[in-house]
């Protein structure tokens, strides 16, 4: 199944949690269909071109934490991560990565935002409407942090440290 993307969704954590790994033809499950299919319009994840993103391995271990009211104060997802295929639409250009150990992390701030902490191996997908602005796919080896509008979906990055990879530009050349 394909979505377009005009908002994100607590799917495309899960769906970020991977790790590099360049050279192969195609995910190990090549023979069964992706679990979840994201497809960026050209200017939305990358500038010049349409990007598909392909998942499987879908779900993780997922715990919700509540408060003494029952209110989910904190929701952990974390394990392997998924295998993810990202395609260059126009050029048919491929990125494989491969499923490797992550933890994603999200607090709800009581004010209609919540702030996300990853770590380990993750992609993130910045938009247009974001801060910075995108459009930009990035894969990370490390910490990152962000900031979410819960109605507007709009992102405000907050930390990024460690090994950085520009998806687009690999998909590009």
């Amino acid at each position: 199944m394909s979505t377009p993307l005009s908002r994100r969704s607590g799917g495309l954590a899960l769906l970020a949690s991977v790790a590099l790994l360049a050279g192969l033809a195609g995910p190990a499950a090549a023979d069964e269909p992706p679990d979840i299919t994201f497809d960026f319009p050209a200017g939305i994840a990358c500038a010049d071109f349409d990007l598909r993103a392909e998942a499987w391995g879908l779900p993780k271990v997922y715990r919700e934490f509540t408060d003494r009211d029952g209110t989910i104060a904190r929701v952990l997802s974390a394990g392997r991560g998924s295998e993810l295929l990202l395609t260059n639409m126009s050029t048919g250009a491929t990125v494989w990565l491969r499923g490797n150990g992550f933890s994603a992390t999200t607090r709800p701030n009581g004010d209609g935002t919540s702030t996300f902490t990853l770590t380990g191996h993750q992609v993130v997908f910045m938009y247009p409407t974001d801060h910075p602005a995108g459009p930009s796919t990035t894969w990370y080896v490390g910490r990152v942090a962000y900031h979410v509008v819960d109605a507007t979906q709009e992102y405000t990055l907050l930390e990024a440290a460690g090994r950085q990879t520009d998806i687009c530009a690999a998909l590009s050349s």
